[in-house]
């Protein structure tokens, strides 16, 4: 965020559906200290969906509809460009919280499909 000078909410609405699909397809390799499937049971059932995809789908449209630009094509935080200078602004303690391990490699994969 401080690299582009874009504020923490439009960074995680660029970031959250696909961040919330690693940590499920990554579910496996769960390091939190929380019931990871009864969270994402939870999510499903609040939204009244029945999978990943659906949940995604919905979550995405959510975004769209509070017309946040998302667009990581924006020239302002063009992630692919700039990758090697995000790179080195990833602050590895911050991302111990998230609930499956983040190399660096599952952080650039992330944002390209945030494309």
């Amino acid at each position: 965020t401080s690299i582009f000078n874009i504020s923490h909410g439009k960074a995680v609405a660029i970031s959250f559906v696909n961040v919330l699909r690693y940590n499920y397809d990554n579910r496996g390799n769960v390091s939190a200290k929380f019931n990871f499937k009864k969270r994402f049971e939870l999510m499903l059932r609040l939204t009244k969906k029945n999978n990943i995809n659906q949940l995604t789908n919905y979550l995405q449209k959510i975004i769209e509809n509070l017309e946040i630009e998302t667009k990581a094509n924006d020239p302002k935080i063009n992630f692919l460009k700039n990758w090697q200078k995000i790179k080195k602004g990833i602050n590895a303690k911050r991302l111990l919280n998230n609930p499956t391990p983040l190399t660096s490699i599952a952080i650039k994969k992330i944002l390209q499909a945030s494309c």
